[in-house]
């Protein structure tokens, strides 16, 4: 095994604790939940959950970084070329992870996936521009700005019950900077 790989038993425990969580998170509000419980529905003891995660939120963290991940790789497959294209491939992710973030919403814990995706806009910004952005003075506003349309944009939908279909949410998305092109002066 490689130095920093995780053991194939720690890798099966630290995703029955994550799993285990979730589970709970179904049935019992995420307050009222502690690791003994989390423990014991995973199947192992609470010394082994304290090897991998510090408390429930950490672990909550963990999953959120994992689907930080996925994203990140669905983006460099799908090499969008603007921001709709960047929309296009956000949105049809969480499309398909709808009921994870309506689970944290019912929680009050959606702001979560925010501290999770921190530096996430400013990748984007990077790995998309071809002007060098970390000697760009207005390069902090511009991974403001995407990181409060993506987000501003997430919770929305999530707070609204996540009815719309992504490809919906996208067509609406559209038809809102079409009209914000429209209005601004050239």
């Amino acid at each position: 095994m490689k130095e920093g790989q995780l053991h194939p038993a720690g890798a099966r425990s630290r995703r029955a604790i994550i799993d285990s969580l979730l589970d709970l998170m179904e049935r019992e509000p995420f307050d009222g939940i502690t690791v003994s419980q989390i423990a014991g529905y995973a199947g192992i003891t609470r010394r082994t959950f304290y090897a991998h995660f510090r408390d429930r939120e950490t672990a909550l963290l963990y999953r959120i970084g994992e689907l930080k991940g996925e994203l990140l790789n669905t983006l460099l497959i799908g090499d969008p070329k603007d921001l709709n294209g960047i929309l296009q491939i956000c949105f049809r992710f969480w499309g398909g992870h709808r009921h994870f973030l309506l689970l944290l919403h019912r929680h009050r814990l959606l702001h979560f996936i925010q501290a999770g995706f921190d530096g996430f806009t400013a990748w984007l910004r990077d790995f998309y521009t071809s002007e060098a952005p970390r000697r760009d003075e207005k390069a902090g506003y511009s991974s403001a700005l995407l990181s409060g349309i993506l987000w501003g944009l997430l919770r929305h939908w999530v707070e609204t019950g996540a009815s719309e279909t992504p490809d919906e949410l996208i067509a609406c998305i559209a038809e809102i900077i079409r009209r914000l092109d429209d209005a601004l002066p050239d």
